[in-house]
């Protein structure tokens, strides 16, 4: 009420609140207790509804299409609430995305801020993280309902210590609705239209799309060209690095095998054979290369204010201002700083704040950010938190942007999973670990030692031996490469040496486990993963919110220079010297690491490198 009466200058006259504050909740108490605080912020006559927030109540105001702001913090996990639900006046397109039993009514509150919001409001919302990257059908829809209707100004992303009940990872998305009509995704559905059907680009925005598309994709204009004129050969498409995704992605398609089984099929010339397939890969593409170029296009204009709070406890303490108590008497929040490092408790104005940058995050001012405000936040281009270097597109929100290294080799890149053969992880044992005295040892994050590529037994946790014995992956054997895959530990790599004499162990969920046919391009694999370059690329790759991780698809994709076998056991060779002499010496591992770099560089596996 303060900060809109000094915005709006209404010299404390709060009769404007009877037509402009609504708000609705469901629980009865909860309604109460608003509407109470209401009355002690001089704003008794504003429109407290005790409904449903998804529900319309148009005589009371809350409508579609009615509201300038909305500011909301939704029920998240409501398990089985479709089974409970009951609409009057409005409809949701999420709903069938959603399984009978499922909870993720989160997903139709997005689509509740979209129905709200008149042209241009604003909205600012808490939601869990996993809004941004879940698989699910429904969280890609509430996804597309983001992309699709707003500009994602800001997202500010809260640890565990943010809401002490819960322990949840949230995120506060800060939203722009389009201005309509007409609806920015109409006209942009044009412009792809255009694109894909290769017609002579004569209207500018169309020209710059198609111009900073292929720029993304890393695609010449011809090449592109001839694929939306589906000039193309199989061959030639084998032979492009971004179009052999597809083709990839579609010889492991159901639809394919169903095409090569049939019996009519194989009564056909080899030509019409690879004309038929031509022909529906043709198909499969478009329906995925359409869907890219659309997500691109509505954000490839926009800018995003990304803020992430620390990992670490007392450093998320510092930033939020506050501590949670359980302590007996004093249960409850405790405020150190008013505001943090989000706010100036005494001056909402306050320039240099991170709350000062959210705002200038809606407009077009300067996007530099102090040095104390750059500790936690960073601009980036909404369209790379899109990733569309691969065939299956989800639309997951990549907060973490990362620098790519850039290489050249002498030697061919190939993709890991054509290298490796086998990549596992291990599962969580239920009942958890360390309560067992005897069984198999699990190998975690925090065994591997990433300074000398080794792991590390001071910290030792056992898995019932029947939960090892039932296992179907991650059972650790000597030479194996271990790489940590989420979190703060991402890309920390080992090999198994001798000493490691755990006949029963195995991974757990949070380790990937890489296993190669040929002994020496395994310990190749591992010593250029350990490298600078690969450490650099493995890290480069990670997905998701606050630290991410790196998932199996990403780190499949990854490329490396795979030399000829001599060269590969020259390297092992050379790096086995280094290794010794690190162990014999007081070499620090800042020599020893650029010394592996330097062998690299020397033998034009990596022929110059430069991090963008």
């Amino acid at each position: 009420m303060e900060t809109i009466n000094e915005f709006a200058k209404t010299n404390g006259n709060n009769t404007w609140v009877k037509e402009h504050i609504f708000g609705i909740e469901k629980d009865y108490r909860l309604a109460r207790v608003s509407k109470i605080s209401m009355f002690m912020n001089g704003a008794g006559e504003a429109n407290i509804v005790f409904g449903d927030g998804l529900e319309n109540q148009p005589d009371k105001g809350i409508e579609n299409k009615a509201f300038d702001i909305l500011v909301a913090n939704p029920p998240y996990a409501v398990k089985d609430f479709k089974q409970h639900l009951q609409l009057k006046n409005n409809s949701f397109e999420l709903f069938n995305r959603i399984g009978d039993n499922s909870g993720e009514i989160e997903v139709l509150f997005v689509e509740r801020i979209v129905q709200l919001l008149k042209p241009n409001g604003i909205a600012a919302v808490i939601l869990p993280a996993s809004i941004l990257n879940n698989d699910a059908s429904s969280y890609i829809g509430a996804r597309e309902q983001l992309l699709q209707n707003f500009k994602i100004r800001t997202i500010v992303q809260f640890g565990s210590k943010t809401f002490s009940a819960t322990g949840t990872n949230t995120v506060v998305l800060f939203l722009e609705k389009y201005d309509e009509p007409p609806k920015r995704k109409d006209m942009i559905r044009d412009s792809v239209s255009a694109i894909l059907s290769g017609e002579e680009l004569k209207d500018f925005e169309d020209k710059e799309i198609f111009d900073q598309y292929i720029a993304q994709i890393d695609i010449d204009e011809t090449t592109y060209c001839s694929f939306t004129n589906r000039s193309l050969t199989m061959e030639e498409i084998s032979k492009n690095k971004y179009l052999n995704t597809y083709l990839e992605a579609f010889r492991q398609d159901p639809s394919y095998k169903i095409i090569i089984n049939k019996k009519a099929f194989h009564t056909l010339h080899e030509k019409e054979k690879q004309k038929i397939i031509l022909n529906n890969f043709y198909e499969f593409a478009f329906s995925r290369e359409k869907e890219k170029l659309f997500y691109f296009a509505l954000t490839y204009t926009q800018n995003t204010l990304i803020i992430s709070a620390p990992a670490d406890n007392a450093k998320q303490r510092e930033f939020l201002g506050y501590d949670w108590s359980n302590r007996k008497g004093a249960e409850g929040i405790l405020i150190n700083t008013p505001g943090g490092k989000l706010y100036c408790d005494n001056n909402r104005t306050a320039k240099n704040t991170l709350a000062s940058a959210i705002r200038n995050s809606f407009s077009d001012k300067s996007k530099e950010l102090s040095e104390e405000n750059a500790k936690y936040a960073n601009f980036v281009k909404t369209k790379d938190l899109l990733d569309f270097s691969r065939s299956d597109f989800n639309k997951a929100i990549r907060t973490s942007i990362n620098k790519k290294m850039a290489f050249s080799s002498i030697y061919k890149l190939d993709k890991i999973k054509n290298i490796v053969p086998l990549i596992e992880s291990g599962s969580r044992p239920k009942g958890g670990v360390n309560k067992y005295k005897q069984g198999a040892f699990s190998v975690g994050g925090e065994h591997i030692d990433n300074k000398n590529g080794k792991l590390n037994l001071t910290v030792k946790k056992y898995v019932p031996q029947d939960f090892y014995n039932e296992a179907t992956s991650g059972k650790i054997k000597e030479n194996d490469i271990l790489i940590c895959k989420d979190g703060a530990l991402t890309g920390k790599i080992a090999i198994v040496k001798k000493e490691f004499n755990h006949s029963d162990a195995m991974v757990n969920e949070h380790v990937f486990l890489l296993r190669c046919k040929n002994l020496i391009t395994q310990k190749y694999v591992f010593n250029f993963l350990y490298s600078t370059y690969g450490q650099t690329i493995l890290k480069a790759n990670r997905t998701g919110s606050a630290q991410g991780g790196l998932n199996r698809t990403n780190l499949e994709q990854i490329e490396i220079p795979v030399p000829s076998i001599s060269v590969q056991q020259q390297i092992v060779d050379e790096c086995e010297k280094i290794n010794e002499e690190y162990n014999n010496t007081r070499m620090s591992i800042e020599i020893y690491r650029k010394k592996i770099e330097n062998l690299f560089n020397e033998l034009d596996v990596i022929s110059t490198d430069k991090i963008l």
